[in-house]
């Protein structure tokens, strides 16, 4: 290590690691918008972890930039995680993903946000729509949910798919409802 000490100061003096701290959070609320009333501690998070990884920067080895971008990077991986998990202890067990599916946003991290939304909104729901959000989640298609509960499609649509779409939209969440996804509505 050199001798050369630096400073908690320092570093949050550095407007390229202050605008990657703020990069990261945004990053997360826009990937999951569960997080949003959370950007703050996030960010807050983000600066212990720098603190926490000060004494192991070696300025002759990487630059502050790089190295605390690292920091940000990997750091922000289990931050994230331990926020979804606290919104969202029943829905999916944390321990069921790992940092890879933290990374690529496409995948368990993704659906991780979707649950906790789609839960937000199903627990408003009245019991018969909540039955036919069931059926659907369960693979079962429109026409077939509308024969199980002895009703035309048309009625279907009207009574319970409208509806149902209709609380999504208010709540921004019609993300998740892709028309052209047959497994939703």
């Amino acid at each position: 290590m050199n001798n050369t000490k630096i400073t908690f100061d320092d570093v949050y003096a550095n407007k390229y690691i202050q605008e990657s701290v703020s990069a990261v959070a945004r990053k997360a609320v826009k990937a999951f918008p569960a997080l949003v009333n959370l950007i703050d501690e996030i960010k807050q998070d983000l600066w212990l972890e720098i603190n926490k990884a000060l004494p192991a920067y070696d300025p002759q080895k990487v630059s502050i930039e790089t190295f605390f971008r690292v920091v940000i990077d990997r750091r922000s991986i289990n931050i994230i995680r331990r926020y979804q998990a606290s919104l969202c202890k029943d829905v999916v067990s944390i321990e069921d993903l790992n940092e890879s599916d933290l990374v690529d946003r496409n995948n368990s991290i993704k659906r991780f946000c979707m649950m906790h939304d789609l839960k937000a909104v199903f627990q408003t729901l009245p019991p018969e729509q909540k039955r036919v959000c069931r059926l659907i989640m369960q693979g079962h298609s429109q026409l077939q949910v509308a024969k199980r509960m002895g009703i035309s499609p048309s009625y279907l649509s009207a009574k319970y798919i409208r509806p149902i779409r209709q609380r999504f939209k208010e709540a921004n969440l019609d993300q998740y409802l892709n028309e052209n996804d047959s497994a939703f509505m």
